[in-house]
Protein backbone atom coordinates (compact mmCIF):
# COMPACT_ATOMS: atom_id res chain seq x y z
CA UNK A 1 0.00 0.00 0.00
CA UNK A 2 3.23 2.06 0.95
CA UNK A 3 4.52 1.86 -2.50
CA UNK A 4 0.72 2.71 -4.05
CA UNK A 5 0.89 6.15 -2.11
CA UNK A 6 4.25 7.03 -2.93
CA UNK A 7 3.75 6.29 -6.96
CA UNK A 8 0.58 8.76 -6.59
CA UNK A 9 1.99 11.46 -5.05
CA UNK A 10 4.82 11.36 -7.46
CA UNK A 11 2.45 11.62 -10.55
CA UNK A 12 0.59 14.26 -8.72
CA UNK A 13 3.74 16.15 -8.19
CA UNK A 14 4.93 15.46 -11.90
CA UNK A 15 1.48 17.07 -12.85
CA UNK A 16 1.73 20.21 -10.46
CA UNK A 17 5.91 20.68 -11.81
CA UNK A 18 5.22 19.74 -15.72
CA UNK A 19 0.98 19.78 -16.53
CA UNK A 20 2.31 18.99 -19.73
CA UNK A 21 2.63 15.28 -18.19
CA UNK A 22 -1.02 14.88 -18.42
CA UNK A 23 -0.70 13.58 -22.58
CA UNK A 24 1.09 10.62 -20.87
CA UNK A 25 -0.64 10.27 -17.33
CA UNK A 26 -4.39 10.37 -18.29
CA UNK A 27 -4.07 7.36 -21.30
CA UNK A 28 -2.90 5.43 -18.23
CA UNK A 29 -5.19 6.55 -15.28
CA UNK A 30 -8.56 8.15 -16.87
CA UNK A 31 -10.26 8.45 -13.53
CA UNK A 32 -9.52 9.76 -10.44
CA UNK A 33 -10.88 6.40 -9.02
CA UNK A 34 -7.33 4.97 -9.89
CA UNK A 35 -5.93 6.47 -6.70
CA UNK A 36 -6.39 4.83 -3.48
CA UNK A 37 -6.00 8.20 -1.08
CA UNK A 38 -9.15 10.24 -1.11
CA UNK A 39 -7.24 13.77 -1.50
CA UNK A 40 -4.93 12.33 -4.27
CA UNK A 41 -8.29 11.38 -5.89
CA UNK A 42 -9.55 15.20 -5.33
CA UNK A 43 -6.46 17.00 -6.81
CA UNK A 44 -6.92 14.62 -9.67
CA UNK A 45 -9.96 14.93 -10.08
CA UNK A 46 -9.29 19.23 -10.25
CA UNK A 47 -6.69 18.46 -13.20
CA UNK A 48 -8.87 16.95 -14.90
CA UNK A 49 -11.62 19.32 -14.57
CA UNK A 50 -9.16 22.62 -15.29
CA UNK A 51 -7.73 20.71 -18.42
CA UNK A 52 -11.34 19.94 -19.31
CA UNK A 53 -12.11 23.77 -19.50
CA UNK A 54 -9.58 24.77 -20.89
CA UNK A 55 -7.96 26.37 -17.83
CA UNK A 56 -4.46 26.23 -16.83
CA UNK A 57 -3.24 23.35 -14.84
CA UNK A 58 -0.97 24.92 -12.21
CA UNK A 59 -0.73 25.04 -8.54
CA UNK A 60 -2.74 28.35 -8.06
CA UNK A 61 -6.16 26.75 -10.28
CA UNK A 62 -5.97 23.74 -8.50
CA UNK A 63 -6.15 25.47 -4.95
CA UNK A 64 -9.12 27.38 -6.12
CA UNK A 65 -11.11 24.06 -7.53
CA UNK A 66 -9.86 22.39 -4.34
CA UNK A 67 -11.41 24.99 -2.33
CA UNK A 68 -14.81 26.08 -3.69
CA UNK A 69 -15.63 22.44 -3.74
CA UNK A 70 -14.43 22.15 -0.25
CA UNK A 71 -12.64 18.98 -1.69
CA UNK A 72 -10.06 18.69 1.20
CA UNK A 73 -10.38 18.40 4.96
CA UNK A 74 -9.27 20.85 6.79
CA UNK A 75 -7.15 23.74 5.83
CA UNK A 76 -3.72 24.63 4.34
CA UNK A 77 -4.70 23.11 0.90
CA UNK A 78 -1.38 25.14 -0.54
CA UNK A 79 0.90 23.14 1.92
CA UNK A 80 -0.39 20.23 0.85
CA UNK A 81 0.27 21.01 -3.20
CA UNK A 82 3.78 22.31 -1.81
CA UNK A 83 4.42 19.17 -0.37
CA UNK A 84 3.93 17.29 -3.23
CA UNK A 85 6.20 19.63 -5.41
CA UNK A 86 8.74 19.22 -2.65
CA UNK A 87 8.85 15.19 -2.56
CA UNK A 88 8.85 14.82 -6.23
CA UNK A 89 12.70 15.13 -7.68
CA UNK A 90 11.45 14.97 -11.53
CA UNK A 91 8.43 14.46 -14.08
CA UNK A 92 10.75 12.63 -16.35
CA UNK A 93 9.43 9.60 -15.13
CA UNK A 94 5.55 10.23 -14.57
CA UNK A 95 4.63 7.39 -17.00
CA UNK A 96 6.35 5.36 -14.79
CA UNK A 97 4.81 6.49 -11.66
CA UNK A 98 1.31 6.38 -13.50
CA UNK A 99 1.69 2.58 -14.47
CA UNK A 100 2.30 1.34 -10.84
CA UNK A 101 -0.57 3.42 -9.83
CA UNK A 102 -2.35 1.52 -12.62
CA UNK A 103 -1.30 -1.65 -11.56
CA UNK A 104 -1.75 -1.53 -7.97
CA UNK A 105 -5.69 -0.10 -8.61
CA UNK A 106 -6.30 -3.39 -10.56
CA UNK A 107 -4.76 -5.34 -7.72
CA UNK A 108 -7.31 -3.32 -5.41
CA UNK A 109 -10.14 -4.37 -7.78
CA UNK A 110 -9.68 -7.92 -8.33
CA UNK A 111 -8.90 -8.19 -4.69
CA UNK A 112 -12.26 -6.43 -3.74
CA UNK A 113 -14.06 -9.36 -6.81
CA UNK A 114 -12.40 -11.87 -4.87
CA UNK A 115 -13.62 -11.11 -1.57
CA UNK A 116 -16.94 -10.48 -2.18
CA UNK A 117 -17.06 -13.74 -4.07
CA UNK A 118 -15.88 -15.73 -1.15
CA UNK A 119 -18.17 -14.36 1.14
CA UNK A 120 -21.10 -15.07 -1.54
CA UNK A 121 -19.94 -18.53 -1.32
CA UNK A 122 -20.57 -19.30 1.78
CA UNK A 123 -24.05 -19.02 1.05
CA UNK A 124 -24.67 -19.36 -2.74
CA UNK A 125 -24.82 -21.49 -5.42
CA UNK A 126 -20.88 -22.23 -6.40
CA UNK A 127 -21.68 -22.32 -9.77
CA UNK A 128 -23.15 -19.09 -10.02
CA UNK A 129 -20.58 -17.37 -7.83
CA UNK A 130 -17.76 -18.26 -9.98
CA UNK A 131 -19.96 -17.02 -13.08
CA UNK A 132 -20.02 -13.75 -11.24
CA UNK A 133 -16.68 -13.89 -10.54
CA UNK A 134 -15.95 -14.09 -13.83
CA UNK A 135 -18.31 -11.55 -15.84
CA UNK A 136 -16.31 -9.02 -12.65
CA UNK A 137 -13.30 -9.97 -13.80
CA UNK A 138 -13.80 -9.45 -17.76
CA UNK A 139 -14.87 -5.85 -16.68
CA UNK A 140 -12.14 -5.42 -14.85
CA UNK A 141 -9.98 -2.53 -16.47
CA UNK A 142 -6.83 -2.19 -17.80
CA UNK A 143 -4.75 -5.50 -17.59
CA UNK A 144 -7.54 -8.10 -17.11
CA UNK A 145 -8.74 -8.45 -20.30
CA UNK A 146 -12.28 -9.28 -21.36
CA UNK A 147 -12.71 -12.60 -23.48
CA UNK A 148 -12.44 -12.11 -27.26
CA UNK A 149 -15.58 -13.53 -28.95
CA UNK A 150 -15.22 -15.42 -32.11
CA UNK A 151 -16.61 -13.04 -33.96
CA UNK A 152 -13.74 -10.72 -32.46
CA UNK A 153 -11.12 -13.18 -33.33
CA UNK A 154 -12.59 -13.76 -37.41
CA UNK A 155 -12.74 -9.83 -37.47
CA UNK A 156 -9.03 -9.33 -36.54
CA UNK A 157 -8.02 -12.14 -38.80
CA UNK A 158 -9.76 -10.78 -41.86
CA UNK A 159 -8.41 -6.54 -40.73
CA UNK A 160 -4.66 -8.26 -40.71
CA UNK A 161 -4.81 -10.19 -43.98
CA UNK A 162 -5.71 -6.84 -45.43
CA UNK A 163 -2.90 -4.80 -43.90
CA UNK A 164 -0.80 -7.24 -44.84
CA UNK A 165 -2.32 -7.37 -48.52
CA UNK A 166 -2.30 -3.37 -48.63
CA UNK A 167 1.48 -3.36 -46.60
CA UNK A 168 -0.01 -1.04 -44.47
CA UNK A 169 1.03 -2.51 -41.46
CA UNK A 170 4.74 -2.64 -42.55
CA UNK A 171 7.82 -0.53 -42.19
CA UNK A 172 10.60 -0.56 -44.72
CA UNK A 173 14.34 -0.98 -43.28
CA UNK A 174 16.00 0.20 -46.17
CA UNK A 175 18.16 -2.82 -46.75
CA UNK A 176 16.81 -3.87 -49.48
CA UNK A 177 17.94 -7.71 -48.77
CA UNK A 178 16.77 -8.15 -44.86
CA UNK A 179 13.12 -6.48 -46.87
CA UNK A 180 12.89 -9.17 -49.23
CA UNK A 181 13.46 -11.85 -46.40
CA UNK A 182 11.58 -10.10 -43.41
CA UNK A 183 8.76 -7.76 -45.20
CA UNK A 184 10.34 -4.85 -43.11
CA UNK A 185 9.29 -3.66 -39.39
CA UNK A 186 5.71 -5.03 -37.87
CA UNK A 187 4.12 -2.76 -35.03
CA UNK A 188 3.57 -4.53 -32.19
CA UNK A 189 7.35 -6.43 -32.59
CA UNK A 190 10.49 -6.72 -31.19
CA UNK A 191 13.75 -6.93 -32.97
CA UNK A 192 17.08 -7.44 -31.71
CA UNK A 193 19.69 -6.68 -34.27
CA UNK A 194 22.88 -8.85 -32.39
CA UNK A 195 26.64 -8.26 -33.32
CA UNK A 196 29.96 -8.93 -31.51
CA UNK A 197 31.82 -5.40 -30.43
CA UNK A 198 32.65 -3.01 -33.24
CA UNK A 199 30.59 -5.01 -35.94
CA UNK A 200 28.14 -2.27 -36.90
CA UNK A 201 25.14 -3.18 -35.18
CA UNK A 202 24.68 0.68 -34.16
CA UNK A 203 25.18 1.30 -37.27
CA UNK A 204 22.65 -0.64 -37.82
CA UNK A 205 20.11 0.51 -36.12
CA UNK A 206 21.03 4.60 -37.25
CA UNK A 207 20.55 3.57 -40.97
CA UNK A 208 17.11 1.98 -40.29
CA UNK A 209 16.34 5.10 -38.42
CA UNK A 210 17.63 7.14 -41.28
CA UNK A 211 15.25 5.07 -43.69
CA UNK A 212 12.34 5.57 -41.52
CA UNK A 213 12.56 9.07 -40.72
CA UNK A 214 13.46 10.01 -44.23
CA UNK A 215 9.94 8.76 -45.49
CA UNK A 216 8.39 11.10 -42.83
CA UNK A 217 8.16 8.57 -40.31
CA UNK A 218 8.61 10.00 -36.65
CA UNK A 219 11.57 7.68 -34.56
CA UNK A 220 12.78 7.73 -31.06
CA UNK A 221 16.29 6.65 -30.01
CA UNK A 222 17.24 5.69 -26.60
CA UNK A 223 21.65 5.82 -26.89
CA UNK A 224 22.76 4.43 -23.68
CA UNK A 225 26.22 4.12 -25.35
CA UNK A 226 27.10 7.01 -27.14
CA UNK A 227 26.59 10.78 -26.05
CA UNK A 228 24.13 12.82 -28.15
CA UNK A 229 27.92 14.46 -29.71
CA UNK A 230 28.61 11.15 -30.98
CA UNK A 231 25.52 9.91 -32.48
CA UNK A 232 24.90 13.41 -34.48
CA UNK A 233 28.84 12.80 -36.19
CA UNK A 234 27.77 9.31 -37.22
CA UNK A 235 24.40 10.43 -38.15
CA UNK A 236 26.00 12.72 -40.64
CA UNK A 237 29.01 10.55 -41.80
CA UNK A 238 26.22 8.33 -43.15
CA UNK A 239 24.01 11.02 -44.26
CA UNK A 240 26.31 13.40 -45.94
CA UNK A 241 28.90 10.28 -47.11
CA UNK A 242 32.09 12.07 -44.82
CA UNK A 243 34.64 10.44 -43.01
CA UNK A 244 33.43 9.70 -39.38
CA UNK A 245 37.22 10.01 -38.16
CA UNK A 246 37.33 13.38 -39.40
CA UNK A 247 34.49 14.98 -37.96
CA UNK A 248 35.21 13.54 -34.38
CA UNK A 249 38.84 14.84 -34.74
CA UNK A 250 37.96 17.94 -36.44
CA UNK A 251 40.82 17.12 -39.55
CA UNK A 252 41.74 19.79 -42.10
CA UNK A 253 38.44 21.75 -43.77
CA UNK A 254 35.80 19.05 -42.48
CA UNK A 255 33.85 21.64 -40.71
CA UNK A 256 32.90 23.40 -43.87
CA UNK A 257 32.47 20.09 -45.90
CA UNK A 258 29.92 19.49 -43.18
CA UNK A 259 28.23 22.91 -43.77
CA UNK A 260 27.96 22.69 -46.95
CA UNK A 261 26.44 19.62 -47.25
CA UNK A 262 23.81 20.42 -44.70
CA UNK A 263 23.14 23.54 -46.44
CA UNK A 264 22.06 21.22 -49.13
CA UNK A 265 20.30 18.73 -47.27
CA UNK A 266 19.09 19.94 -44.13
CA UNK A 267 17.89 17.43 -41.17
CA UNK A 268 16.26 20.08 -38.98
CA UNK A 269 12.82 18.84 -39.95
CA UNK A 270 13.31 15.47 -39.32
CA UNK A 271 11.45 13.50 -36.88
CA UNK A 272 13.98 12.15 -34.76
CA UNK A 273 13.61 12.21 -30.95
CA UNK A 274 16.94 11.29 -28.95
CA UNK A 275 17.57 10.80 -25.09
CA UNK A 276 20.54 9.93 -24.34
CA UNK A 277 20.98 10.44 -20.44
CA UNK A 278 18.19 7.87 -19.73
CA UNK A 279 19.48 4.67 -18.43
CA UNK A 280 16.82 2.68 -16.43
CA UNK A 281 13.82 0.22 -17.86
CA UNK A 282 11.03 2.91 -16.25
CA UNK A 283 13.22 5.49 -17.15
CA UNK A 284 12.90 4.34 -21.03
CA UNK A 285 9.32 3.12 -20.62
CA UNK A 286 8.35 6.39 -20.04
CA UNK A 287 10.17 8.03 -22.61
CA UNK A 288 8.90 5.79 -25.20
CA UNK A 289 5.12 6.56 -24.36
CA UNK A 290 5.86 10.27 -24.13
CA UNK A 291 7.14 10.02 -27.37
CA UNK A 292 4.00 8.16 -28.50
CA UNK A 293 1.81 10.29 -27.17
CA UNK A 294 3.39 13.44 -28.07
CA UNK A 295 5.11 12.99 -31.44
CA UNK A 296 2.81 9.84 -32.34
CA UNK A 297 6.72 8.13 -33.04
CA UNK A 298 6.63 4.48 -35.60
CA UNK A 299 9.20 2.93 -34.05
CA UNK A 300 11.60 3.24 -31.32
CA UNK A 301 15.45 2.51 -31.10
CA UNK A 302 17.68 1.49 -28.78
CA UNK A 303 21.31 0.97 -28.19
CA UNK A 304 21.56 -1.36 -26.15
CA UNK A 305 19.49 -3.79 -24.22
CA UNK A 306 22.95 -4.90 -22.06
CA UNK A 307 23.24 -1.11 -20.62
CA UNK A 308 19.87 -0.99 -19.47
CA UNK A 309 19.65 -0.72 -15.80
CA UNK A 310 17.47 -2.67 -13.56
CA UNK A 311 16.87 -2.00 -9.91
CA UNK A 312 17.68 -5.12 -7.57
CA UNK A 313 20.03 -7.37 -6.72
CA UNK A 314 18.89 -10.14 -9.42
CA UNK A 315 21.80 -12.09 -10.97
CA UNK A 316 22.35 -10.21 -14.61
CA UNK A 317 20.46 -12.70 -16.79
CA UNK A 318 17.30 -12.24 -14.90
CA UNK A 319 17.37 -8.66 -15.08
CA UNK A 320 18.48 -9.03 -18.90
CA UNK A 321 15.24 -10.96 -19.36
CA UNK A 322 12.84 -8.49 -17.11
CA UNK A 323 14.19 -5.63 -19.78
CA UNK A 324 13.55 -8.08 -22.69
CA UNK A 325 9.90 -8.70 -22.12
CA UNK A 326 9.14 -5.13 -21.12
CA UNK A 327 10.45 -4.13 -24.51
CA UNK A 328 8.33 -6.80 -25.97
CA UNK A 329 5.21 -5.53 -23.66
CA UNK A 330 6.05 -1.76 -24.35
CA UNK A 331 5.90 -2.53 -28.14
CA UNK A 332 2.29 -4.15 -28.22
CA UNK A 333 1.06 -1.11 -25.92
CA UNK A 334 2.34 1.29 -27.99
CA UNK A 335 1.60 -0.60 -31.20
CA UNK A 336 4.71 0.29 -32.82
CA UNK A 337 8.19 -2.22 -33.49
CA UNK A 338 11.08 -1.71 -31.37
CA UNK A 339 14.46 -2.34 -32.26
CA UNK A 340 17.10 -2.80 -29.77
CA UNK A 341 20.92 -3.75 -30.06
CA UNK A 342 22.32 -6.56 -28.40
CA UNK A 343 26.04 -7.90 -28.22
CA UNK A 344 27.09 -11.47 -28.76
CA UNK A 345 29.16 -13.75 -27.37
CA UNK A 346 32.74 -14.77 -28.74
CA UNK A 347 32.01 -18.79 -28.78
CA UNK A 348 30.81 -18.21 -32.69
CA UNK A 349 34.81 -16.49 -32.90
CA UNK A 350 36.41 -19.14 -31.30
CA UNK A 351 34.54 -22.14 -33.12
CA UNK A 352 35.15 -20.72 -35.92
CA UNK A 353 31.11 -20.71 -37.23
CA UNK A 354 28.26 -18.52 -37.52
CA UNK A 355 26.28 -16.83 -34.66
CA UNK A 356 23.18 -19.03 -33.06
CA UNK A 357 20.45 -17.56 -31.43
CA UNK A 358 22.16 -19.01 -28.23
CA UNK A 359 24.85 -16.60 -28.83
CA UNK A 360 23.39 -13.83 -27.26
CA UNK A 361 25.22 -12.50 -24.96
CA UNK A 362 23.96 -13.08 -21.06
CA UNK A 363 20.07 -14.03 -21.26
CA UNK A 364 18.54 -16.54 -23.52
CA UNK A 365 15.19 -14.77 -22.53
CA UNK A 366 16.20 -12.00 -25.30
CA UNK A 367 16.14 -14.98 -27.66
CA UNK A 368 12.65 -16.03 -26.50
CA UNK A 369 11.29 -12.61 -26.40
CA UNK A 370 12.34 -11.06 -29.17
CA UNK A 371 9.91 -11.50 -32.92
CA UNK A 372 13.10 -11.30 -34.82
CA UNK A 373 17.30 -11.39 -34.47
CA UNK A 374 19.47 -10.63 -37.06
CA UNK A 375 22.38 -11.03 -36.30
CA UNK A 376 25.35 -9.56 -38.30
CA UNK A 377 28.37 -11.46 -38.54
CA UNK A 378 31.73 -10.07 -40.61
CA UNK A 379 33.15 -12.27 -43.20
CA UNK A 380 37.06 -11.30 -43.03
CA UNK A 381 38.91 -8.02 -42.72
CA UNK A 382 38.20 -4.48 -43.98
CA UNK A 383 40.11 -3.37 -46.88
CA UNK A 384 42.20 -0.30 -47.73
CA UNK A 385 39.13 1.54 -48.25
CA UNK A 386 37.79 0.70 -44.47
CA UNK A 387 34.75 -1.59 -46.24
CA UNK A 388 34.06 -5.08 -45.08
CA UNK A 389 31.44 -7.30 -45.79
CA UNK A 390 28.91 -8.59 -43.33
CA UNK A 391 26.57 -11.37 -43.93
CA UNK A 392 22.99 -11.20 -42.30
CA UNK A 393 21.28 -13.81 -40.59
CA UNK A 394 17.51 -13.67 -39.33
CA UNK A 395 18.22 -16.32 -36.64
CA UNK A 396 14.54 -16.01 -35.15
CA UNK A 397 11.32 -15.29 -37.52
CA UNK A 398 8.37 -15.80 -35.21
CA UNK A 399 6.14 -15.01 -38.45
CA UNK A 400 8.54 -16.37 -41.25
CA UNK A 401 11.60 -18.35 -42.39
CA UNK A 402 14.55 -17.78 -40.59
CA UNK A 403 18.15 -18.10 -42.16
CA UNK A 404 20.87 -16.83 -43.67
CA UNK A 405 20.50 -14.22 -46.27
CA UNK A 406 22.21 -14.66 -49.76
CA UNK A 407 24.99 -12.29 -50.65
CA UNK A 408 26.63 -10.10 -48.09
CA UNK A 409 26.18 -6.73 -47.53
CA UNK A 410 29.11 -3.86 -47.35
CA UNK A 411 29.38 -1.94 -44.77
CA UNK A 412 32.22 1.24 -45.25
CA UNK A 413 33.30 2.01 -41.74
CA UNK A 414 34.27 5.45 -42.42
CA UNK A 415 31.12 6.67 -43.33
CA UNK A 416 28.99 4.17 -41.53
CA UNK A 417 26.74 3.60 -44.61
CA UNK A 418 25.57 -0.10 -45.39
CA UNK A 419 24.62 -1.29 -48.96
CA UNK A 420 23.82 -4.55 -51.05
CA UNK A 421 25.20 -2.97 -54.67
CA UNK A 422 26.37 -6.05 -56.17
CA UNK A 423 29.34 -4.10 -58.00
CA UNK A 424 30.70 -2.50 -54.31
CA UNK A 425 30.02 -5.75 -52.98
CA UNK A 426 32.38 -7.55 -55.47
CA UNK A 427 34.58 -4.67 -55.27
CA UNK A 428 34.88 -5.12 -51.63
CA UNK A 429 35.22 -9.05 -51.61
CA UNK A 430 38.06 -8.74 -54.49
CA UNK A 431 39.85 -5.92 -52.49
CA UNK A 432 39.37 -7.98 -48.99
CA UNK A 433 40.96 -11.46 -51.09
CA UNK A 434 37.78 -13.04 -50.04
CA UNK A 435 37.09 -16.15 -52.05
CA UNK A 436 33.46 -17.13 -50.99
Amino acid sequence: MRVAIEAEQSVLGALLTEPSCLAVVRPLLPGPQYFAGREHQEVYRAVLELADGGVTVDVVTIVERLEDRKALDGDNTLDRLETLLRETATAANAAAYAEVVRREYHRRSVTAALHESLEALLTGDPSAVVGELQTKLDQAPGDVNRTATVIDLIQAGFDSVQRAQDGRHLIPTGLEPLDQYIGGLEPGRLYVVAARPGCGKSALLLAVLQNLVNAGHGAGFCSLEMPLSELATRLFAARYGLNVTRLIRGSGSIAQELDDAYQANSMSGLPIFVDDNTTSLPGIVARASGWKHQYDIAALFLDYIGLTEVDGNDPRHVKLGQVSRTLKQLAKRLEIPIVAASQLNRESTKEDRRPRPSDLRDSGSIEQDADVVIALDPVGAPDNEGRILIDLGVLKNRSGVAGWIDGPITFEGKTQRFTSKRTEVIACRRASGISR
